[in-house]
């Protein structure tokens, strides 16, 4: 994919909110289509992780890497920095930062935050997902 913007900051998109779920989305100008939704219960769950660091500036990384039994898996971890290949992509009050890489991967991502028996954690809902592997933790896409 051929992106031809590099270092653009996506902050200037138009954020809709779903009336049926309450659901903020975020539609990216450039890409023409929406790109990333989260839950209010996933902004929350990020929104606790940053206050207990208790930093002024963490970002809410999001990248997808080669791994796992399927082929890739999603990272996501709290960042002071943002590099130079990183896009800034304003949801809600959370400042997330997805490496030029893991863009195409993300189109169109749900994210979500359940707690449930076992305990809590992000859940990933994906259009472009093929298949899983049978723990659920990597991914492999559609081509």
């Amino acid at each position: 994919m051929n992106i031809p913007f590099h270092n653009s900051s996506l902050v200037n998109q138009h954020p809709i909110t779903d009336a049926m779920t309450g659901i903020k989305i975020t539609e990216n100008r450039y890409f023409g289509v929406f790109m990333i939704q989260i839950t209010p219960a996933a902004v929350k769950e990020v929104q606790r992780m940053q206050s207990s660091r208790q930093k002024v500036n963490n970002y809410f990384r999001l990248r997808v890497k080669k791994g796992g039994c399927s082929g890739l898996c999603y990272i996501f971890e709290l960042s002071e920095t943002r590099q130079e290949s990183d896009y800034l992509y304003q949801l809600e009050e959370i400042s997330m930062l997805i490496d030029q890489a893991s863009l195409p991967y993300l189109k169109g991502l749900r994210l979500d935050y359940a707690e449930d028996l076992m305990g809590g954690g992000f859940r990933f809902s994906n259009p472009q997902v093929a298949a899983t592997c049978s723990c659920g933790l990597s991914f492999t896409i559609k081509h």
